[in-house]
C-alpha cells in the first residue's frame, strides 16, 4: 500500500472562473500579452538602438551567407545597396541630430563617429544642405498642394518619395510643416496655419 506523506500531497485547487488563466498559461505569464496575442506599446518607448543594430547586423550577416550559399551572383547588387542606404540612415540621423531642438556640434558627432570636427561637417554639412533645399522644395510644393502624401509630392517634383519623406521629416521637428493621417492610410502633409495647432 502506498503511503502518502502529508508534504507530499497537492491541495485541491478550486475550479477556475471561466476565462480565467490556467497554471502554466504562457499568455498569463508573458506580460504585456491578453489572450495569447502581444499588445501593442502604449508607453511610447522604442526599442534599444543597440538592440536595433544588433538585429540588423544579423540578418545582414545571414542575407550574405544566404547569397553565397546560393550562388547567386545576381544578388550581389541587392546586398550593396543596403550598404547605400545605411549610409543614407547615417546621414540623416546626423541632420536631425546637429539641428534643433538637439544641437550637437560637429566636434561631439566628430568624437562619436571617431573622425575629426573637420571630416565631420565636410561629410554630412553637405547632407544638411541637400536636406534643406529638398525640403523647401517640397513645402513650395505642399503649399500649392495642401494635405499631400511623400508619394504625391515626389511625382509632382520627380523625386523619391522617401527622399520627400526624410526632408518633410525634418521640417516638422522645426514647425513648418505638419503631419496627420486616417488609420490604415499614408500619411499626409500640410503647412501648419498661422497660430495653430500642431500635431
Amino acid at each position: 500500500m502506498t503511503t502518502v506523506h502529508e508534504e507530499d500531497a497537492q491541495p485541491m485547487q478550486p475550479p477556475a472562473e471561466p476565462g480565467a488563466p490556467r497554471n502554466g498559461d504562457k499568455a498569463a505569464l508573458t506580460p504585456g500579452r491578453k489572450d495569447g496575442l502581444r499588445q501593442g506599446r502604449k508607453d511610447g518607448k522604442r526599442k534599444d538602438p543597440a538592440q536595433l543594430v544588433a538585429d540588423v547586423s544579423d540578418l545582414m550577416r545571414g542575407i550574405g551567407i544566404s547569397i553565397g550559399a546560393r550562388g547567386d551572383v545576381d544578388a550581389l547588387p541587392l546586398l550593396a545597396g543596403l550598404i547605400g542606404e545605411a549610409d543614407a540612415v547615417l546621414s540623416a540621423a546626423v541632420v536631425q541630430l546637429h539641428s534643433a531642438p538637439y544641437s550637437y556640434s560637429w566636434a561631439e558627432i566628430g568624437q562619436r563617429l571617431g573622425i575629426t570636427r573637420q571630416a565631420a561637417q565636410m561629410r554630412y554639412g553637405r547632407a544638411i544642405t541637400h536636406t534643406e533645399l529638398l525640403l523647401s522644395r517640397c513645402l513650395a510644393d505642399l503649399a500649392a498642394h495642401p494635405d499631400s502624401t511623400a508619394r504625391e509630392i515626389g511625382r509632382r517634383l520627380d523625386l523619391p518619395p522617401r527622399d520627400v519623406f526624410r526632408a518633410l521629416d525634418r521640417g516638422a521637428y522645426t514647425g513648418r510643416c505638419q503631419r496627420w493621417r486616417n488609420p490604415g492610410q499614408a500619411w499626409r502633409w500640410e503647412i501648419p496655419a498661422a497660430g495653430g495647432d500642431q500635431l
